[in-house]
């Protein structure tokens, strides 16, 4: 099994007399996910609890993404909002200011 990781860079590629010109390339690399999995276990505490923030931060969307109903929800409030339909917070807050103290 091996993991996939698409890196995305900007070089400056040349400088003219109008500015900098950047060039973005995508690059693919394949790592073993043995490799991976050791990589893993020689980052520090900090490092591997900003890695798993990261991987629950692309689950969570991509649950949310094949999940149909978070889908239809989703359309149905950016129908209503297209209308005019909501509550902005602040309108919220005055109306149920006394439940939320």
């Amino acid at each position: 099994m091996f993991f996939f990781s698409k890196l995305k860079r900007t070089q400056n590629q040349f400088k003219t007399g109008t500015g900098d010109k950047s060039v973005r390339s995508d690059i693919t690399i394949s790592v073993p996910f043995k490799s991976l999995v050791s990589s893993i276990k020689n980052l520090t505490y900090e490092e591997k609890v900003g890695l798993l923030e990261a991987i629950e931060e692309q689950l969570e969307q991509e649950l949310m993404q094949r999940n149909p109903l978070i889908q239809q929800e989703i359309e149905e409030a950016r129908s209503a909002y297209k209308i005019g339909d909501y509550v902005t917070l602040d309108e919220y807050k005055a109306r149920n200011k006394e439940r939320l103290l």
